[in-house]
């Protein structure tokens, strides 16, 4: 017995000393990472970290608890139209809350900070949009203006000189797509598309999303859009 506990140590040893100090040993739990603060995720962080340019006339906004419709419709048929899900790396989504590797998780479970979160990154977006923008909405005739659509959404894309480029209209579609009532024009527009002419693009390398619908819906369906 002496022996073989003897011969154990040894063989501990010698696989210590070989993966180094601190190198991760197979099977063993991996200390968790550090949550990320808010602070961290302004609109120009949101802008420096793009992995997709919404193409002109595709950019999709909605309304409270449409987070799944909307993804699915921008990607349906010849839709081809880009929703705030597409446009960052995977990990800027992840609402896994008990996975211990997700920088977000702490951000995600208190609402404040998830809702201040997703507002630069919904501004972000916004700002990102030419010439013609779609809203996907409940109610087509009174667009609700309490939530991140009307507080933050619409005004970016009511400015001018932002980074990409200008929006010349807005307007609202229902949870088909269709009913489409014109919600803003600007004054003196220069370039006029619809919402058929918009979604009839060539064919581009449009991202499929890192997540299906049912998963965004399950971790951020009740996000004040």
């Amino acid at each position: 017995m002496y022996i073989a506990r003897l011969l154990f140590s040894t063989v501990i040893v010698a696989f210590q000393a070989r993966v180094g100090h601190g190198t991760p040993v197979p099977g063993r739990l991996q200390p968790r990472v550090d949550c990320d603060d808010v602070s961290k995720y302004t609109v120009q962080y949101f802008m420096d970290h793009k992995v997709y340019e919404p193409p002109a006339s595709t950019c999709l906004f909605y309304t409270a608890w449409l987070s799944a419709i909307a993804q699915r419709f921008a990607h349906s048929g010849g839709a081809s139209m880009t929703t705030i899900w597409d446009m960052w790396p995977c990990d800027y989504y992840n609402g896994d809350l008990e996975d211990e590797n997700n920088r977000l998780r702490c951000i995600f479970k208190d609402k404040d900070t998830r809702t201040e979160y997703f507002e630069h990154m919904s501004e972000a977006m916004a700002i990102s949009c030419d010439i013609f923008a779609t809203v996907m909405t409940n109610f087509t005739d009174n667009i609700p203006q309490d939530g991140i659509w009307g507080r933050v959404e619409q005004p970016a894309l009511q400015r001018t000189g932002n980074p990409g480029g200008q929006i010349d209209t807005i307007v609202a579609v229902d949870l088909k797509g269709d009913n489409l009532v014109t919600v803003w024009e600007r004054p003196g527009t220069r370039r006029k598309r619809s919402v058929q002419e918009g979604n009839m693009l060539e064919a581009r390398d449009q991202p499929n999303g890192c997540y299906t619908p049912e998963q965004i819906q399950e971790w951020f369906g009740d996000v004040p859009w």
